[in-house]
């Protein structure tokens, strides 16, 4: 689940235009001056400006593909720290995160007949298909966790904040890690004679 949110897709021809832009302002200091654009910030730029060479033959064997293949899609991963991305869409920039992400060709995966499914992508990547769970295990996985939090051990308050804290970008984390410590705990001695005594099985 984790990794199929930071699968991010657009558009090929989006991409191959964004690659020409930045080439532009790669190759002219007032690009962004001249066209009035507040295109990237200063460690975007300083970070292409080093694979100027490689975008170069990207830029061309893209233009190439996207002649024989105009419907194509261009997949990738975010990786980019929500903390960052909040940061730079406050300055407003012309370039977004995700766009950023799928300009560089290394981590990438081109699907000339879009096609491609989320699963098929991070398959390719070799991630492997995570196993899905049936309605009933998720159901039983969660009643587990309820009856974690509400059992009386030191860190219940701890859960019960972090929980409460917990914000959209790191609650699916937060909820893998307390997961994570049920599974260690429900096989304890002391977690079991609880449950028992007060039938919970």
């Amino acid at each position: 689940m984790e990794l199929e949110i930071k699968v991010i897709k657009m558009p090929f021809e989006r991409i191959l235009d964004r690659l020409d832009l930045m080439l532009s302002v790669l190759k002219d200091e007032k690009y962004e001056e001249k066209c009035d654009l507040k295109f990237t910030s200063e460690d975007v730029k300083s970070h292409f400006m080093e694979k100027k060479d490689l975008l170069k033959e990207t830029q061309a064997k893209y233009s190439e593909i996207l002649k024989d293949y105009p419907n194509t899609i261009i997949w990738g991963e975010c990786y980019i720290s929500p903390e960052y991305i909040e940061k730079y869409n406050k300055g407003g920039y012309y370039l977004t995160p995700k766009e950023i992400e799928l300009l560089d060709p290394q981590y990438t995966v081109l699907d000339k007949d879009a096609s491609m499914t989320k699963e098929e992508f991070l398959k390719s990547k070799g991630h492997k298909s995570p196993k899905r769970q049936s309605d009933s295990e998720i159901i039983s996985k969660f009643n587990e966790l309820i009856l974690y939090i509400i059992y009386p051990h030191p860190k219940k308050d701890e859960l019960t904040y972090r929980l409460a804290i917990s914000n959209h970008g790191k609650s699916s984390e937060i909820l893998n890690e307390l997961i994570s410590e049920m599974d260690a705990q429900i096989f304890s001695k002391d977690y079991k004679e609880w449950k028992t005594r007060f039938n919970l099985w």
